[in-house]
């Protein structure tokens, strides 16, 4: 699948449709995969495996050691976290996800 994905359902499986392929539905674990490609290519950003049982991994950005974004997945929505708002921001898919991220560093 291509970097030109999003989500047009919600639940347990989502629905990613690729702009020039059929629709797909795929998992938390592979929508969570998708955003680690896009993320990796970002400076800063990596990859934080759950340290509480029951946790969730995450996508974290921390230049400085502490980390001051995160982005998981649940239920097929991209979750961010930013914890000196100690805010939540939902999206649809990767590229939303993206947008916001590109806007928040002025690019």
């Amino acid at each position: 699948m291509g970097q030109n994905l999003f989500v047009v359902a919600r639940g347990p499986r989502a629905k990613v449709v690729d702009r020039t392929e059929e629709e797909t539905v795929v998992s938390d674990d592979e929508l969570f995969e998708l955003v680690g490609r896009r993320l990796s290519e970002r400076p800063g950003w990596s990859f934080q495996p759950s340290t509480t049982p029951g946790g969730v991994p995450s996508w974290c950005l921390d230049p400085g050691g502490e980390p001051v974004a995160s982005v998981n997945v649940a239920e097929a929505v991209v979750i961010a976290y930013l914890p000196s708002e100690d805010r939540e921001f939902r999206f649809v898919g990767v590229d939303e996800l993206i947008e916001w991220l590109d806007a928040r560093e002025g690019r």
